[in-house]
């Protein structure tokens, strides 16, 4: 429920609201060997309740130069989390404020600097949070943790240039992300190459900063639509791996390509191309591995209620010296008509 009050260039906006939610997981894995294992630990009966209350007020002003967007919400969160097969009940009661900021200060005509500044909490789902084994793939994994909570901080700002007399513009951005949680993933590995994975109620922070920049073009004349994308990333994450911490820094690049040419009716050519180059060093080793994305569409319609749609998607992945390469073709015709109806 919300209503807006307004006065000259200043909006405010009191929002008030409740979410109910429940959701139910039932699983279970047969051909167990249940009297040394136990039947329990490969059944799931679990119930997720969510209820949730929230006001906030927003202020929005718009000015001839500037335009501040605001939001102060205030949250009543209640989770239960409940599985009596497992005698396991998780219970979360927490009150959270999270507001959030986006600025854009035009500094021309063709010039302008956006801001954002936010906090968020996200809050696990059924999917993560049950007590029992589930087997996906060869590998099993259970959570049964406390119900976790993150709370992320983001802060970024762009610069950003739009020149619509040439069809030319370019980004460069940057963004940093704070984040704190309460549970950290455990990843047994046995001999067999089998993977189980467990949560661990532990504090889990993490930061991540990214740096961009978009260059983009338009060819009016060919109608040729260009783009190119550079991103550095930078990352510091935690797990456990056999019961042994690792803290890992991952560090990667990547280069961006799009293509559209439509300049013909019956014609449209899109291609898109990623190739990136990352690194993860932790407490032991460094690993490094490249990949290459590259996907190509030709759409074709010569005639009439007649079309022709190829497309061709090849992937190249380089991990410890090792080189998995991929394709995918599709191929798809479409004829469509109508009838006339006469009275």
């Amino acid at each position: 429920m919300s209503s807006s009050l307004s006065f000259n260039d200043i909006t405010l906006t009191p929002r008030f609201g409740l979410q109910a939610d429940r959701s139910l997981l039932r699983s279970g894995i047969s051909d167990i060997n249940i009297a040394q294992n136990g039947a329990d630990r490969y059944i799931n009966n679990i119930s997720y309740t969510i209820f949730r209350s929230f006001a906030s007020i927003d202020f929005n002003y718009s000015g001839r130069k500037l335009k501040i967007l605001t939001s102060f919400p205030a949250k009543i969160n209640n989770i239960t989390a409940l599985s009596r097969l497992h005698d396991f009940r998780k219970d979360l009661h927490l009150n959270t404020f999270e507001p959030s900021l986006q600025s854009e200060y035009r500094l021309s005509t063709r010039y302008k600097i956006v801001a954002t500044a936010a906090v968020s909490n996200d809050f696990a789902t059924l999917e993560t949070l049950y007590p029992g084994y589930i087997l996906s793939g060869l590998d099993f994994s259970s959570y049964g943790s406390d119900i976790s909570r993150t709370r992320t901080q983001n802060l970024g700002t762009n610069l950003i240039y739009e020149n619509v007399l040439d069809n030319t513009s370019f980004n460069i951005g940057y963004n940093y992300s704070n984040k704190l949680g309460n549970v950290i993933f455990n990843r047994k590995i046995y001999e067999n190459g089998q993977q189980v994975l467990e949560a661990l109620n532990m504090k889990n922070p993490q930061s991540f900063i990214n740096y961009q920049i978009i260059l983009a073009k338009f060819f009016a004349e060919q109608k040729i639509n260009t783009s190119i994308t550079y991103l550095i990333s930078n990352g510091n994450t935690n797990s456990y791996v056999n019961g042994t911490f690792l803290n890992s820094h991952s560090y990667g690049q990547s280069v961006g390509l799009k293509l559209n040419y439509n300049k013909l009716k019956w014609l449209n050519i899109d291609y898109n191309a990623i190739a990136s180059f990352n690194r993860v060093k932790n407490n032991f080793d460094i690993t490094r591995f490249n990949s290459l994305s590259q996907k190509s569409q030709l759409f074709i319609s010569p005639f009439l209620n007649h079309s022709l749609d190829v497309s061709l998607d090849q992937f190249r992945y380089n991990f410890l010296g090792n080189t998995f390469v991929n394709s995918f073709l599709d191929i798809g015709y479409r004829f469509s008509w109508t009838k006339k109806n006469r009275f």
